[in-house]
């Protein structure tokens, strides 16, 4: 009967953590819904892209694909001081800042808003953006979430919004782990 009564609490306190998300992906998704957990940067935009259902990149973008994906903007940052929160650390003084380049995201939720403000043809590569991002990757993507987005005095994506969206994702993506 011991045995039996053992096993079921082991199973018990397994079906518990296993369900309760705690792991790291609760203690990212907690990092990415704060909003203190964002910065502003001025950044320049070098590349717009977005990966299709199929993991097909797509480079040669138009203004009417962009609200169907989510929107990566590679972008290069103006200062050290800048890049060391996306390395998690001093960066190299060797290096000047147009060498470290890095992939923001905008999910399809704010793409679409900022798409409806104009975005899309307003900004074209080598603009300077402002950017709202946090400097941490959720799960194993090579990314960091937008959750606001300026040029040139218009903002296109609110941080209540971007960050709202952000949220839900995060929310309906959640792993075991």
């Amino acid at each position: 009967m011991k045995k039996i009564a053992s096993i079921l609490t082991i199973c018990f306190v397994f079906a518990a953590v296993l369900f309760d998300c705690s792991g790291y992906n609760k203690i990212i998704r907690d990092h990415l819904a704060n909003a203190e957990n964002y910065q502003s940067y001025d950044v320049t935009v070098t590349q717009i892209y977005y990966s299709d259902e199929n993991n097909g990149i797509y480079q040669n973008y138009t203004a009417p694909d962009f609200p169907c994906h989510d929107i990566y903007l590679k972008v290069q940052f103006h200062s050290l001081e800048d890049i060391s929160g996306f390395l998690g650390g001093t960066p190299n003084p060797k290096y000047s800042p147009d060498e470290y380049q890095f992939n923001l995201m905008m999910l399809k939720e704010n793409a679409e808003i900022a798409a409806s403000n104009g975005l899309f043809e307003s900004i074209s590569l080598n603009s300077v953006v402002s950017v709202r991002a946090s400097d941490l990757i959720y799960m194993d993507g090579d990314f960091f979430y937008i959750a606001q987005l300026t040029y040139n005095g218009t903002e296109y994506l609110s941080f209540a919004d971007g960050i709202h969206n952000i949220i839900n994702r995060l929310n309906q993506d959640k792993s075991l782990f």
